[in-house]
């Protein structure tokens, strides 16, 4: 079932600003069986490679998605997504160096995938 939505159905944690952060980070896609190709906006530069972590999954959306912020602005990068898979049970934060608020590039269908979002400076 394909989900994707450029807006999400809920006005919650559409805007993160870390703890003591200089960033502010807003949503740009928010949907479900899609992950973000790899070759988007935000990976143009080869200096600067994607950087990925994992979130325990008991954290709520909004928790997840406001440490993938924190881990996000402390290596200085511009912008991230952030999807659920559902048959390992945890998050998936992938950090990468430049904006981005091109939400066609959700385009790798992944059935495993129940939330994905991508959010920019």
């Amino acid at each position: 079932m394909d989900t994707r939505s450029r807006l999400s159905k809920s006005t919650e944690c559409t805007i993160l600003k870390p703890k003591n952060g200089h960033q502010t980070f807003t949503r740009y896609f928010a949907g479900s069986g899609f992950t973000e190709d790899i070759d988007n906006p935000g990976n143009l530069f080869p200096f600067a490679h994607r950087q990925s972590t994992y979130i325990v999954a008991s954290s709520s959306t909004c928790e997840a998605l406001a440490d993938c912020a924190y881990f996000v602005q402390q290596i200085d990068y511009k912008s991230f997504d952030l999807h659920f898979y559902q048959s390992q049970g945890m998050w998936q934060c992938t950090a990468y160096f430049d904006k981005n608020s091109d939400s066609t590039f959700f385009s790798v269908k992944n059935y495993d995938v129940s939330e994905a979002y991508l959010y920019s400076t």
